[in-house]
């Protein structure tokens, strides 16, 4: 079901037909958004997971996604706030899960009794804060960050399922930046660069004059993105300098179904 349809089912009427659930708020000035307002779902269960979520207390209400035509806009979830959700505009990451918000909807509906403990968790702009909600404010589950480009092109993805590059020019990120999977840490597309000619990790020389890898890097199916200085023992260290790169990692259980787990995909104690 589409947002719009849940919506549509909560008012008997079109999107945009009752202030209870759908409402007009003015759009920040740091966001290019369409127009002079957007609309947000503000049902009671929505703006309480908002508030949770992003640890906003003035949170408002979810933004329906203002860009892309009738395939898009007023009837799915922004991009910019929800990029991985599945009822977001064009759902971006390694996963697209079903989240508490989706969820709210739907049980603010009275057509359905939502088991929230069964959510997806949501790492897109976790804990952000408020500014992730008007402003392009970097943050390491929201915005990728322009000004580390020039040291380093590499950033982890906001899930850590990906070593990523930071992409501007999406023409439904409201003007923000996001970081885009260039290298995929697990899954089928592991160890698989997305973009041909890209070098991400540095390769030292062995004893027998062979390139290998020096940083403790490995792709699998326990694998998340990090930053890391490690350096293997058997080689000489050549730099200083942090990797971004794919290593194996243990997921701790999380401690509730609002919060994200550790690594992309997990659910339980691993």
């Amino acid at each position: 079901m589409r947002a719009a349809g849940a919506v549509a089912v909560l008012t008997g009427t079109e999107a945009d037909g009752s202030d209870e659930v759908v409402a007009n708020v003015d759009s920040p000035p740091g966001l290019k958004i369409q127009g002079t307002v957007r609309k947000v779902v503000r049902t009671p269960t929505v703006v309480e997971m908002g508030t949770l979520h992003f640890g906003c207390d003035s949170f408002v209400g979810m933004d329906l996604e203002d860009d892309g035509g009738d395939g898009s806009a007023g009837s799915h979830w922004d991009l910019r706030v929800a990029m991985n959700e599945y009822m977001a505009s064009r759902p971006m990451g390694l996963a697209n899960v079903k989240s508490a918000f989706t969820l709210a909807l739907l049980h603010d509906s009275g057509w359905y009794a939502a088991n929230f403990a069964a959510a997806d968790a949501l790492r897109w702009g976790q804990s952000a804060g408020c500014g992730m909600l008007d402003s392009c404010r970097t943050s390491p589950r929201g915005f990728c960050n322009l000004t580390l480009v020039s040291s380093n092109p590499w950033q982890c993805a906001f899930d850590r399922a990906a070593v990523s590059d930071c992409y501007m020019g999406d023409d439904l990120m409201d003007g923000c930046s996001r970081a885009r999977p260039v290298y995929m840490c697990s899954g089928a597309d592991a160890a698989q660069e997305r973009f041909e000619g890209t070098q991400l990790l540095p390769n030292c020389i062995d004893q027998l004059g062979n390139a290998r890898r020096c940083m403790g890097t490995e792709e699998g199916n326990s694998s998340v993105c990090l930053q890391s200085t490690l350096f293997l023992e058997t080689f000489s260290r050549q730099s200083q300098t942090a990797v971004v790169g794919c290593y194996r990692a243990r997921c701790l259980k999380r401690p509730s179904p609002l919060l994200p787990p550790p690594c992309p995909g997990t659910h339980s104690q691993k």
